[in-house]
């Protein structure tokens, strides 16, 4: 059997097997999915609506298991475990953080575990980041099928792990591969670790057995204990715990603290979480420099969160704090969406397009708009179905624009609904079909935040129908 259909089949087999008896006793929301659809069974169209709304980017091919929350079936609301990772609709929808990247890859993690509170709770391997989410009435569900995805992919994978972790611990190796050096030059000594640094991996170790254990004031006490000696992971590890209250009262303020702590010794994801911080006001009062210093910082390191809220920030007048600077504002989107970030792409289609921060390019807004609309973004297709109507950077394709305005329409934007009505009236690159035409219209007709599309709706509904 080939390794990605075997991966196929421990998914498969993990997700399908669990029956509600097997879902802990005394736990709650423990309810099973009514649907639980497997990927020889799946139809197209709930698989499209499904990483439409929130697997974009997904591959269908990779899907391997589709759970469908939605009462009337249509695929918009539930969970994917795909071959790579975990997707779910309540996961970034009632999320009070920043939405977790989705997937949330398998290899990444060491274990899952749920709350009575309908919490989801993903521990991750590097041993710094916990992630919550919420499960709905699937919390057992959600952890039973991940755990018994972990424990099968691990006894398929168990001697290349083994030795991936044995090669690991090579940051020094960075240092001494210089390009300057020579041969024949004396390599450096390798550095032997000092009695504190091997005091503060005894207590970061004993911190996570007693945090695994779900002994929070002493995991609290041992992780802070090596954190005050300048131990980045326990740094970052007391932030988490005082932000998320685990086990302890909440303390927003000791969180930034630590954070903060931590993003001083150049620790992206804290960097990233004290821009967050300031810029919220959480713990401290808002304060949009710090915050675009902290963003900065952690864009710099190609966080896409970061490069994209750069751009935002930079784009925006935000009274002064951050100067408008809309050439840099470009860079950063370019740079965030070089790394898929589907906001990023639509707002580099629009800067090329529109000459914002640099010249025109139509090429470049045509190349940057096609990528946000393959993963779905609306805007993006709506405007990359005006440039293909216009002939803007490519030659002008009718078909191709309507079939772009269709996608856009199908997600509601009114725009795009008042279009595809205008087309099938005239027959522009689809066959005419005035009923057709009437149905767009008539939804156009239906939107309420789109006042001006709206009443140009009625309008011809009121003089053609």
């Amino acid at each position: 059997m080939e390794e990605r259909e075997q991966r196929k089949k421990i998914i498969l087999d993990a997700v399908t097997g669990i029956k509600k008896a097997d879902l802990q006793a005394g736990k709650a929301n423990k309810d099973m999915p009514v649907s639980i659809i497997s990927f020889n069974n799946l139809k197209p169209k709930l698989v499209e609506n499904a990483i439409s709304t929130y697997a974009r980017g997904l591959n269908p091919e990779d899907v391997v298991v589709l759970c469908d929350m939605s009462l009337i079936g249509k695929g918009k609301k539930g969970l994917i475990f795909s071959t790579e990772g975990f997707y779910s609709w309540e996961m970034n929808t009632f999320r009070k953080k920043i939405p977790l990247s989705m997937p949330v890859r398998y290899e990444e993690l060491t274990e899952v575990e749920s709350k009575k509170s309908a919490e989801v709770i993903f521990k991750f391997k590097d041993g710094i980041r916990v992630e919550t989410i919420y499960g709905g009435i699937y919390t057992e569900f959600i952890t039973t099928a991940m755990n018994r995805i972990l424990e099968g992919l691990r006894e398929k994978v168990e001697p290349e792990t083994v030795e991936l972790k044995k090669a690991e611990p090579k940051v020094e190796a960075k240092t001494l591969s210089t390009p300057e050096q020579k041969e024949n030059e004396p390599k450096a000594e390798t550095k032997t670790p000092s009695a504190t640094e091997l005091d503060n991996d005894k207590l970061f170790s004993d911190a996570l057995a007693a945090y695994h254990a779900k002994d929070y004031e002493k995991a609290l006490c041992l992780f802070e204990k090596a954190a005050e000696q300048g131990f980045l992971r326990a740094q970052f590890n007391c932030a988490v715990m005082y932000d998320e209250g685990m086990g302890i009262p909440l303390k927003k303020d000791q969180a930034l603290y630590w954070y903060e702590k931590a993003a001083e010794q150049g620790y992206a994801q804290a960097q990233f979480e004290c821009g967050e911080r300031y810029f919220r006001g959480k713990g401290t009062n808002q304060d949009l420099k710090k915050a675009f210093y902290w963003y900065e910082k952690a864009a710099e390191q190609d966080d896409v969160r970061a490069q994209f809220l750069c751009g935002s920030m930079l784009a925006l007048d935000n009274g002064g704090n951050v100067p408008v600077d809309n050439a840099k504002a470009l860079y950063w989107f370019e740079k965030a969406a070089e790394q898929g970030h589907i906001k990023a792409q639509y707002n580099c289609g629009l800067r090329y397009n529109s000459g914002i921060g640099t010249k025109k390019n139509a090429k470049k807004a045509l190349y940057w708009y096609e990528k946000a609309a393959n993963q779905g973004d609306a805007m993006a297709q709506y405007n990359l179905g005006v440039m293909y109507s216009n002939g803007e950077g490519t030659s002008v394709n009718k078909s191709k624009a309507f079939d772009l305005y269709k996608r856009a329409a199908d997600q509601g934007f009114a725009m795009a609904q008042y279009n595809c009505g205008t087309m099938y009236y005239n027959g522009e690159g689809i066959n005419t079909d005035k009923l057709k035409a009437k149905s767009y219209f008539q939804k156009a007709a239906n939107q309420t935040k789109n006042r001006a599309i709206r009443e140009k709706a009625l309008e011809i509904l009121r003089e053609k129908y």
